[in-house]
């Protein structure tokens, strides 16, 4: 009997979602090092795709979206629905990003979804209060900064987003699971 859990990373930058969720160790033998692709035509949103099934039956789905998503929003509120958490991914050091970024968050904002949401920052420069404040992040939203090359950080990401969820104490397995990575 699998416990599952999906966890979705959405962002406007599309290479840096592919490098985070290929930093995360995939336990399914089916996909060796490469994660998936959802989609192969460039203008809707798609994203890489990642399985973890540990040794207690935990399994996880990781998926990015990324691409025009502003656009095509349809596709981030089906895509948002049933996850266990959203993590939005930024870059302090690419202003020209922010106001899609800032659209995203609004946009999962309006579904009024019980879903709890992260906004990562990859960029280590930047000023996360001024970031929260440009990008319109909710108070008691947490605002973390991510090495997305460094699975302890990665981790500590997918960690804080679980604990989020109001039913924490029944997610003791996910947790237990997460930290095996």
């Amino acid at each position: 009997m699998f416990k599952y859990a999906r966890i979705l990373i959405v962002s406007v930058l599309e290479e840096e979602v592919r490098e985070l969720i290929k930093t995360i160790p995939s336990q399914e033998p089916s996909t060796p090092e490469t994660p998936r692709i959802a989609a192969k035509d460039p203008k809707y949103p798609r994203g890489p795709y990642q399985r973890i099934i540990n040794q207690d039956n935990v399994m996880f789905d990781i998926f990015g979206l990324t691409g025009d998503i502003v656009k095509y929003d349809f596709v981030l509120e089906i895509s948002a629905e049933g996850v266990l958490g959203i993590i939005l991914l930024v870059d302090g050091d690419r202003p020209e990003t922010y106001e899609d970024s800032k659209a995203i968050l609004a946009l999962l904002h309006s579904y009024n979804l019980d879903t709890p949401i992260v906004v990562v920052d990859i960029s280590p420069a930047s000023n996360p209060e001024l970031m929260r404040k440009q990008l319109s992040v909710l108070e008691g939203e947490p605002f973390l900064n991510c090495n997305i090359k460094d699975l302890n950080s990665i981790k500590n990401v997918i960690l804080t987003l679980v604990r989020l969820i109001p039913d924490y104490a029944e997610n003791q397995d996910l947790l237990t699971a997460l930290s095996q990575l």
